[in-house]
């Protein structure tokens, strides 16, 4: 039991969880985050499988990623017109019914990879609404003081899912099989639905709204936007550039683990523990330490990042790959803290659905055609290669944002003015 100076102490270094509507929401998505943990891990393992072949993984994320460049756009529309929480209930139930299909097809023995190709695009549409949301509904459960802080407490869950999902997921599927996987995630969405639920509108803060005729009109508005503010413009490119070649490690990382390392799942769940625990520390330490983050401190993650990327691709044994997998972690997680709260905390409020969908479109709708690409040099060459490639992306993102975008101004936390919520 937690005593009064305890929480005091909590709350202090990180106010967004002084907010009971935040923490409830941010409990339910660290538990729900194990189970899809359980769902990529065991589905990238299976059609690796069945296929032996890094090329049907990299088919399989562009099917996934594919309903996200197409939608993404359009999702930020919604997510500005909606209360973010009705949208959350929507695409959480989407993905406790594809999980819980494709584990039962598995389970009855019918699953092959034309299954798992076939079930990716619905999962696609789920992630293209359900990402904006993620974002939208921090603005609308957090004042702006605490914005930064919240943005960096949702990308430690994100990093807390990978700190027990995948290890997890490596011994289930190794002692009863991926069926199991997709079960346990299709029901860890019932964890985030609840505390969806006890959300009340009441506790929402309202989010303004600047709407025009027509969603396409709402969508130039929203680009407009974009292109007259730099400090949100500049992370965005950033984002594009690199889900195209750097963001496909649940295709570089398993295919490195199973094909140059000779091993199996319980080996990924490892390096992917390791990779998540250092990821959680890091992610704690520098939540009360961000602030408000500028494009310089964006470029120094990338840099950082860069070294994370070659240093994977040029471990030579599976133990030297673990043992460098915090120091990835730790690279990832400051760059990703660091370009979401930069976007959540410079994007005006009325915008940050539209700013968001473009981030997941920059992030994961562009792994569509990374991904063929990356599988296509696994095969052709090895993961290592990928890998290069990656890091050679994240590093043309580094000297980019440092070289060619100006020093961002400290700027004072956005105001809202208030206005009628939409629930």
């Amino acid at each position: 039991m937690t005593t009064p100076a305890t929480r005091g102490r909590v709350t202090t270094a990180y106010p967004a969880l002084a907010h009971p509507a935040f923490a409830r929401y941010l409990t339910g998505q660290v538990l729900s985050g194990f189970g899809t943990w359980f769902q990529i891990v065991a589905q990238a393992l299976l059609i690796l499988d069945i296929s032996k072949s890094g090329a049907a993984l990299g088919i399989a994320a562009s099917l996934q990623y594919l309903p996200v460049l197409l939608l993404s756009p359009y999702a930020g529309v919604i997510t500005d017109r909606l209360s973010a929480r009705r949208i959350l209930l929507v695409t959480n139930s989407l993905g406790a019914a594809l999980a819980t299909t494709l584990g039962t097809v598995t389970a009855l023995g019918h699953v092959t990879t034309g299954w798992v190709w076939a079930m990716a695009p619905g999962l696609g549409v789920v992630l293209a609404f359900d990402r904006p949301a993620q974002a939208a509904i921090i603005a609308e459960l957090v004042p702006v003081e605490a914005r930064s802080n919240a943005s960096a407490l949702t990308n430690v869950q994100n990093a807390s899912g990978r700190l027990v999902g995948p290890a997890v997921a490596g011994i289930l599927y190794a002692a009863v099989g991926p069926a199991s996987c997709f079960l346990l995630n299709g029901a860890s969405y019932l964890v985030i639905l609840v505390a969806l639920v006890r959300i009340r509108p009441a506790e929402l803060i309202p989010r303004p709204r600047k709407l025009a005729a027509g969603a396409l009109a709402e969508l130039r508005a929203g680009l407009a936007y974009v292109r007259r503010a730099p400090a949100v413009r500049a992370p965005l490119v950033c984002a594009a550039a690199m889900g195209l070649m750097t963001f496909n490690f649940l295709t570089v990382i398993p295919s490195m683990v199973t094909f140059t390392f000779q091993a199996g799942g319980l080996a990924f769940g490892i390096c992917e523990t390791l990779n998540a625990g250092a990821s959680v520390l890091e992610g704690l330490w520098i939540a009360p330490r961000l602030g408000q983050p500028t494009r310089r401190q964006l470029a120094f993650g990338c840099g950082l990042f860069t070294i994370a990327m070659l240093g994977n691709a040029l471990m030579p044994t599976l133990i030297w790959f673990a043992i460098w997998m915090p120091v990835f972690g730790v690279c990832f997680i400051i760059f990703q803290t660091t370009i979401t709260a930069l976007l959540q905390t410079r994007s005006d409020p009325a915008y940050l659905g539209r700013v968001m969908s473009l981030y997941t479109l920059g992030i994961f709708g562009t792994t569509p055609l990374g991904a063929l690409g990356t599988g296509w040099l696994i095969d052709h060459y090895s993961p290592r290669v990928a890998m290069g490639a990656g890091a050679i992306a994240t590093l043309g993102s580094a000297l980019w944002l440092w070289l060619v975008t100006p020093h961002d101004p400290v700027e004072s936390p956005l105001s809202v003015a208030p206005t009628r919520a939409v629930r």
